[in-house]
């Protein structure tokens, strides 16, 4: 690699196109490739929790009308189904989840490495992660059709609803052969960046997979996991999603059929035994099965007084705002190099509002953190995320050092210093964390059952807010309250009615 024809010399003459064909890759992904998608969300999610929905609308529209046919475009629509839920507008919103649920079938039957992803693999070792389709996470593949399904009671069509439960289960049911796929496609991705760019990385006499032990043991990039390690609670393992399973159940129950309705329940409280509302649940599940169950510590607890499958209130309280990225950065200039980095994206975590709803009297307890949910997937895709992130570093390190010394050789001095100027400026445009994920989600799910009043009024009520009150039309004879409290100033109350037989 000393000499002035081979690798070095094509290098050389591939620098525009290299510069070229990345900026392609960053408009073709949404550009999160160069700004990433936490801050391409800023002013939308500003707008959102000061309730200027309005505002916030506009923005988020000019988005998903800009990212479509894009890398991007699931994430998007994602967070468009959320709002317009939230906001009332059932049709909007169903429009969004069903485009985010047609990418991730369009996704899954592609091969696990298919001749477009492996396109933008060769991006994203030139650029980053962002070049890559985002094809959403395990959560998200339970939880649009969740939202989904909120849609579409909200817009009167419980029949479909049905059809939304239906692939929530199958979601849920195959998270993990999901994950599996994801995890073996980052590798592949991985050994295809690393196969294209041997001869380079075998210049710079690095080793992939040692750099990445490097980085994990890094003092402050551990700091920036902390939270993370504390949130993944091992209960949430295999991608446990207890409103999922809540959905499931309660389904199964309004449709009569009280023995999957006790597999979902009895696979909630096996998760968290602890759970006072879970242990309630199963015991109800039990009665209406017509089981016993032997169990000392259930002896005590106390199953639903009250029809839950007809004339009955859930009320779904999404409490506060779940987690998000944000990028971790490691930067350094350095002699003969210039300025060298990579991009982790870290979870961002944020307080919870409330301790809980009051409805009528009654309170609302913890059903599922979705913080727990997230932080558990993160951690477990942390390895394969590294290797990626570090073979894609290694790559646009060895190019710039190829580049750099062809430059030297070829054009003396003056050309070695612009070749390292603008090499260190394609590393730090380039040096952004993929932060693409799903924002507008709560940070907790909390749940109260109650009978139907007579009267249709519901009293709900907040710490340090004032009490809201709820009439319920006289033909809603059970329904899903949906209340959302992202910030002090957000607040929405959905109404998802059932057609009582």
């Amino acid at each position: 690699m000393t000499g002035r024809s081979g690798p070095m010399t094509m290098t050389l003459r591939s620098i525009k196109n290299i510069l070229l064909s990345s900026a392609l890759a960053a408009m073709a992904s949404g550009c999160s490739s160069i700004v990433n998608a936490h801050q391409q969300k800023a002013d939308f999610m500003s707008f959102y929790l000061a309730g200027d929905c309005p505002q916030a609308e506009s923005e988020l529209r000019g988005y998903i009308e800009a990212r479509k046919n894009t890398g991007d475009e699931m994430m998007w629509q994602l967070e468009g189904g959320s709002f317009f839920f939230l906001t009332g507008n059932d049709r909007d919103g169903l429009a969004a989840f069903e485009r985010a649920i047609q990418l991730a079938e369009e996704y899954d039957s592609r091969a696990v490495v298919s001749a477009r992803d492996v396109g933008n693999e060769g991006a994203a070792a030139l650029t980053n992660s962002n070049a890559l389709p985002y094809r959403g996470m395990c959560r998200d593949r339970i939880f649009m059709n969740v939202f989904c399904g909120f849609c579409r009671l909200g817009a009167g069509d419980e029949d479909n609803y049905r059809a939304d439960v239906n692939r929530m289960r199958l979601a849920m049911n195959g998270a993990e052969t999901f994950f599996a796929g994801e995890i073996e496609a980052e590798r592949k991705e991985a050994e295809s960046a690393r196969e294209k760019s041997s001869a380079d990385l075998a210049a710079i006499k690095t080793d992939p997979d040692k750099s990445g032990q490097l980085f994990m043991a890094d003092k402050k990039f551990n700091e920036a996991l902390a939270p993370t390690r504390e949130a993944a609670l091992p209960a949430y393992g295999n991608f446990m999603n207890p409103l999922a399973l809540f959905i499931s159940g309660m389904t199964y129950w309004r449709d009569g059929d009280a023995e999957n309705a006790l597999v979902e329940f009895r696979r909630l409280h096996a998760a968290f035994p602890e759970s006072a509302l879970a242990s309630r649940l199963f015991v109800t599940a039990l009665k209406l099965a017509d089981r016993n169950e032997e169990d000392e510590k259930l002896k005590d607890v106390k199953p639903f007084g009250f029809p839950v499958d007809r004339n009955v209130l859930y009320v779904i309280f999404a409490n506060g705002l779940g987690a998000n990225y944000k990028p971790f950065r490691f930067e350094l200039v350095l002699p003969y190099v210039g300025y060298t980095g990579i991009a982790f994206p870290v979870c961002e975590y944020h307080p919870a509002l409330f301790n809980g709803l009051r409805v009528n009297g009654v309170d609302t307890l913890p059903l599922a953190s979705v913080d727990a949910i997230a932080a558990q997937e993160y951690t477990a895709r942390l390895p394969g995320m590294i290797t990626r992130l570090v073979v894609g570093y290694l790559v646009k390190e060895a190019a710039a050092i190829v580049a750099n010394e062809a430059a030297r050789q070829n054009g003396g001095d003056g050309a070695y210093i612009a070749t390292v100027i603008g090499t260190s400026m394609y590393k730090y445009l380039f040096n952004t964390a993929d932060t693409r994920c799903w924002e507008v989600l709560p940070k907790e799910f909390q749940l109260a059952i109650l009978p139907m009043p007579e009267t249709r009024r519901l009293n709900l009520e907040l710490a340090d807010a004032s009490p809201y009150e709820l009439v319920l039309p006289e033909e809603c004879r059970s329904a899903i309250v949906y209340v959302s409290a992202p910030a002090a100033g957000c607040f929405s109350v959905r109404t998802l009615a059932f057609k009582d037989k």
